[in-house]
């Protein structure tokens, strides 16, 4: 997270919270309090937890209130009074904390600034919160150079030094993310109670953490500000229990553990979140059983459903998975396959490699994002399986060099083609490869380039019209044990049709296609090998009548 050492104000804590409320009643106003009727000064109070699941009342004094740093928008600022604010500033986790005056709620504690001296906090009003329960729309722009800051996220079953392929990709998700615990049961939520929302559940465990707001019934909001953005949304939520308050300069946070899920986050937007207590939300689920030579062992997950999140989401339990102490006691040969269900059909992937210490030297994420990025339809798999299987093969080849059979080659005939390899304990092979020449070829030199397949980076794929075609791309995926040569020529020989460009494809691999699709006059043969193939060869030539 960035921060401006000098100015800006930071979303001090994600709290969390649950679905839409019913409108609130006017009768409602007498338990709520406006800005505007405040004196500066003045004495109010918070709640939040502290330690354990005991909600603990906090002194806060009044400063004032800043008018339209956006539309229609006040920032109201208080400082916090006495231990443990005066040494720790305000603390990530506290956002949501009901905020009182008078015995009436002004709104939730959801800013601060990072490095402050002092305890100083913005709060959102429950005038806008109440906007947000109504389910009306609200401008999500930031506030006069405020960011959100990342909730503290709750990291259980992973090694706690943060080492590892899944910490990294958990701290580009932009959270606060620290090591933490899990209990069992489940915590009522209240005003000032922790709650959280859970991103994975299963043999690791992640859950962003803050305080409840208000609760109506079975409704619940929380935060004071965004967690997601996604407007409506359906995450799990739960209660938690706090251990400590871990102190920095940067900004503290809460430590604790995450408990048993008790309902749903249903809308997420600038002014907080909103949910209810009872309903239960949909996860994926996602297993990974690793069969190596010293040892089996199978993790299992649910992950929640977002567009955005969930691919990343399932690349972290699968990094978590592959960083697995059974792959640490020398190299090994692995093959991952990937099998992605989807109403009763099977989407299944295979790579092989040799690794020195994890899968993911074989298959660093899983080919899951096109789904998600889908122009067509909504997507979420049924599930997905992983299963890498290790043995001692540790042979891989590398291309040396490439020839034809023959010199020269009439269209409509096949053109022979050996690769040269030398392969890790085995010596040199010559792997063949026959290719078609098409009918009508004009006449001309072409160039044939051998390499190992390059998962999509080499495949072609077509523009798709429906979700149904584009899991068949997926059928494209080149593992590193095939072959594959690619005929080209500067001249155009070939006569194909323009294909489109599949416009979710990561940059790198849109200029790929683009290249193909500027220049149509390639074609592609591909064999599969018994080991993993590296290195580039390529050879010229005729074609005549």
């Amino acid at each position: 997270m960035n921060f401006d050492y000098k100015a800006k104000l930071i979303l001090a804590l994600i709290s969390l919270s649950l679905i839409s409320l019913p409108a609130l009643s006017e009768t409602n106003n007498e338990r709520f309090i406006s800005a505007e009727e405040l004196i500066p000064g003045e004495d109010g109070y918070g709640l939040t937890v502290l330690r354990g699941d005991s909600i603990i009342h906090f002194p806060v004094k009044y400063i004032g209130t800043i008018n339209k740093v956006e539309p229609n928008r006040d920032l109201i600022l208080i400082r916090l009074i006495g231990d443990p604010f005066e040494h720790t500033g305000i603390i990530a986790g506290m956002s949501g904390s009901p905020i009182y005056f008078r015995g009436r709620l002004l709104g939730a504690l959801a800013y601060g600034w990072a490095f402050s001296k002092d305890p100083i906090a913005g709060v959102t009003s429950i005038k806008l919160m109440k906007k947000l329960i109504e389910e009306q729309s609200m401008d999500t722009s930031a506030v006069n150079g405020m960011i959100p800051l990342s909730a503290p996220l709750w990291v259980s079953g992973l090694p706690v030094d943060r080492t590892g392929a899944a910490w990294s990709r958990i701290d580009g998700l932009g959270f606060l993310s620290a090591p933490a615990g899990r209990t069992s049961g489940k915590q009522s939520l209240e005003p000032g109670s922790a709650v959280g929302v859970k991103l994975i559940d299963g043999d690791i465990s992640m859950t962003a953490i803050g305080t409840v707001t208000y609760v109506e019934d079975s409704n619940v909001i929380a935060f004071g500000h965004p967690f997601l953005n996604r407007g409506i949304s359906r995450l799990p939520m739960c209660g938690a229990i706090i251990e400590t308050i871990m102190p920095s300069q940067q900004i503290s946070f809460k430590l604790g553990s995450a408990s048993e899920n008790v309902g749903v986050m249903l809308r997420d937007g600038d002014p907080g979140i909103s949910g209810m207590v009872g309903p239960t939300a949909s996860m994926l689920p996602m297993t990974v059983e690793l069969k190596t030579l010293w040892g089996e062992k199978k993790f299992s997950y649910t992950i929640a459903k977002d567009y955005v999140l969930t691919p990343q989401l399932i690349d972290i339990a699968w990094s978590a998975s592959a960083q697995s102490g059974l792959f640490a006691k020398g190299a090994a040969g692995v093959e991952v396959a990937v099998r992605i269900f989807k109403d009763e059909k099977i989407i299944e992937l295979r790579d092989r490699g040799v690794v020195s210490n994890s899968p993911l030297e074989v298959m660093p994420t899983l080919p899951v994002t096109l789904l998600f990025e889908n122009p067509f339809q909504k997507f979420f798999p049924d599930r997905i399986e992983v299963e890498v299987t290790a043995d001692q093969d540790l042979r891989r080849g590398k291309i040396y060099g490439v020839r034809a059979l023959r010199g020269a080659v009439k269209p409509g005939e096949t053109l022979p083609i050996e690769v040269l390899l030398r392969v890790y304990d085995e010596g040199e092979r010559i792997e063949r490869i026959d290719i078609p020449i098409p009918e009508g070829m004009n006449e001309g030199t072409i160039q044939v380039t051998v390499t190992g397949g390059r998962g999509f980076a080499r495949s072609e794929l077509a523009q798709p019209r429906t979700l149904q075609d584009l899991m068949k791309t997926l059928a494209e995926y080149e593992p590193s044990n095939m072959l594959v040569a690619q005929i080209t020529s500067s001249s155009g020989l070939l006569t194909e049709t323009d294909r489109g460009i599949l416009p979710s494809l990561p940059p790198t691999v849109q200029r790929i296609q683009r290249g193909r699709t500027t220049k149509p006059n390639s074609i592609w043969q591909k064999e599969s090998t018994d080991i993993p193939i590296s290195g580039i060869g390529s050879v010229r030539v005729e074609v005549k009548e």
